[in-house]
Order: C-alpha cells, then sequence, then structure tokens
C-alpha cells in the first residue's frame, strides 16, 4: 500500500474503496458480454463464464467508479474541487471514444464538453448512470457529508430526482454497512427514508422477499426480459440480490442470469458485496486483463486513466463489439 505522507488520508487507497472497485469490475466484466439479451438468452449462449474476448473487458460502470475514486482523492476533502475533478475526468474519459454508453450520459458529456457547468450539464434521464459511481462514494465519504457528495456526482450526467436518490439509496447503504451496519438493519433505515414512490415500494417488497428469488421478484415488476437501465428498476434488483449473497462470485453471477442490463446490476452488486467487506476469488481477479484498467491498477488506485492508451484500447475495441453483437443478433 503506497502512503502519501502529506494529507496521509486523501493518499492512502482504502482498503473497502478497494473491494468496491474490485467487486464492480468482476460484475462488470462478467456481465458485459450478455448485455441486452433475456435471461433465457443468457442461459442459452453462456459458454462458462468467460469474459468478453477471452479476458476481463470492462466498460463505464467500472471506469465511472475509477474516476470517482480519482477525483475524491484529487479533492482533499473540498466538494466543489471534487465536482471540477470528476467533470474534468469525465470529459477526458468521453474524448477517449468509450463505445456503448447511455444516451443520457452521452448527451450530458457532450454538453459538458462544450463548455456547460457541470451543475448544468445533466440530462433529464432516469438511467442508472448515477448509480456506478455510487458505492465508492459510500465507502469513502462520512454518513453525514454523504448525500450532498452524491448530488454533485450524479447532476453530473442526470438531473432526474428518480436518478439521484437511486444513487443515494446504493451510496448509503455501502455507508451503513462499512460503518458495522447489517445489511437487512441498513435497508430498513434507508427505506424510512426513499422519497420516490416506485422505488420505496420496490425497496419494501425487497425487504418482505429476502427468501425469494429474485428472478421471481422482478418477473413480478414486469421485468421478464431482464432488468433495465431505468434507476427504479435496477436499484431494488441490484440491492436484492445483494441481501441474498454474501460470496461476491455467486451474487455477481446471479445479477448477470437475470438479463438485462447485466454488466450495470451485476457491477452494483459487485460494488455492494465489496462494501460489505467481500472480496472477489482469484479466479475472477485473474481474469480482469485488460488495459488500461487491470485488476492490479484497481488494487492500487495510484494511477490516472491514460487517454491516450484509453483512445487507443477503445478504437481497437470497436469493431470487434460490432461484430460480437452481429454474431450475438444473427448468429
Amino acid at each position: 500500500m503506497v502512503i502519501c505522507y502529506m494529507h496521509q488520508r486523501w493518499c492512502r487507497m482504502d482498503e473497502r474503496a478497494r473491494a468496491v472497485l474490485l467487486g464492480m469490475a468482476v460484475g462488470d466484466a462478467l456481465g458485459l458480454p450478455w448485455e441486452g439479451l433475456g435471461p433465457s438468452g443468457v442461459r442459452a449462449d453462456q459458454e462458462g463464464w468467460r469474459t468478453f474476448l477471452g479476458r476481463g473487458v470492462v466498460s463505464d460502470d467500472t471506469e465511472h467508479a475509477y474516476l470517482t475514486y480519482r477525483a475524491w482523492r484529487a479533492s482533499g476533502g473540498d466538494l466543489e474541487r471534487f465536482r471540477t475533478e470528476l467533470a474534468g475526468r469525465l470529459r477526458w474519459w468521453f474524448l477517449a471514444l468509450p463505445p456503448g454508453i447511455g444516451l443520457g450520459t452521452t448527451r450530458s458529456l457532450v454538453k459538458l464538453c462544450l463548455g456547460w457547468s457541470p451543475a448544468r450539464s445533466g440530462s433529464t434521464s432516469a438511467g442508472n448512470g448515477t448509480v456506478m459511481r455510487a458505492p465508492v462514494l459510500g465507502v469513502l465519504v462520512p454518513e453525514e457529508n454523504l448525500q450532498a457528495w452524491v448530488e454533485v456526482s450524479s447532476v453530473i450526467t442526470h438531473r432526474d430526482a428518480r436518478a439521484v436518490e437511486g444513487a443515494w439509496v446504493v451510496a448509503w447503504l455501502a455507508r451503513l454497512v462499512r460503518d458495522g451496519g447489517t445489511r437487512r438493519g441498513a435497508l430498513e433505515r434507508v427505506v424510512a427514508d426513499v422519497e420516490g414512490d416506485l422505488l420505496g415500494r420496490r425497496l419494501q417488497e425487497v425487504l418482505e422477499a429476502e427468501g425469494v428469488a429474485t428472478a421471481e421478484l422482478v418477473a413480478g415488476w414486469g421485468l421478464r426480459g431482464g432488468v433495465t437501465g431505468f434507476v427504479d428498476d435496477t436499484v431494488p434488483a441490484a440491492v436484492h440480490l445483494w441481501l441474498r449473497h454474501d460470496e461476491l462470485s455467486e451474487g455477481v453471477r446471479e445479477a448477470v442470469r437475470l438479463g438485462g442490463d447485466t454488466d450495470t446490476v451485476a457491477a452494483i452488486v459487485g460494488g455492494l458485496i465489496g462494501a460489505s467487506g467481500g472480496l472477489p476469488s482469484g479466479d475472477d481477479l485473474a481474469q480482469l486483463q485488460d488495459r488500461p484498467l487491470s485488476a492490479d491498477v484497481l488494487g492500487a488506485g495510484e494511477v490516472e486513466l491514460p487517454w491516450g492508451r484509453s483512445l487507443i484500447r477503445n478504437l481497437a475495441l470497436l469493431p470487434r463489439i460490432v461484430w460480437h453483437l452481429m454474431v450475438r443478433r444473427f448468429g
């Protein structure tokens, strides 16, 4: 573990943040090859648990979590500096042409690159793009400041109140278990403060259905084709999986089997289990050979995402992703 003796608190990689980032990366990498398929498609096409292109390629879920960690670290605890740092990192990340990002996030980052303030750049989307940045904030930011930090992080890309609240729910759950709370106790506390009708109702159902299979629960919400990127679909499904699984590998694999937005749901499950102290298996970590975000980089947290290498990596991946999608759809 590398320690900077000036501003020591902000220069040391927090062990729980390490677990969150690695858990998210494993979920992201396992879910990416099956994104957009329904549950039956995942079961039919799955060949073991090989990751995309035979190695652990990660997507925007892991990258946003890591960028958030780096922005927090650079901020020194100052919220406005965090806003500036995160917005700047997201601009450069977007200019490296990452494939497969959501429409709401794309619109927001175009506005950022055109000069919009990060306080005004967010779209009105209620997508789950905010949630991928939430677990790492939950384990890093004290509870009394957490809501403000989550809101600043969220509105850069999503101003819809549902997207902000979904991110806050995940971040607060991560904080509460980080502070020693039980998972069920944390969820009971969070549910009492949820304002969104649909999100509150579904999280209450999650509390009452801890012994029910997640696939059965989400089917009751009408999500038979898989969990969508709508934040009020993603968050309750991920939270239910987190309640059911102590073992990270089991949790993220069940998330993938649900179908739909498999990489994001599995990444959030992995992040929450990491916040609870769970770690990926050595076999899963060995698959994370993506560059520039491999397991060793994520585990150390010492490296900024290099723009040039990210651009080369994304351009090299693009034709293979298009080929993969064509084979999956028509092959």
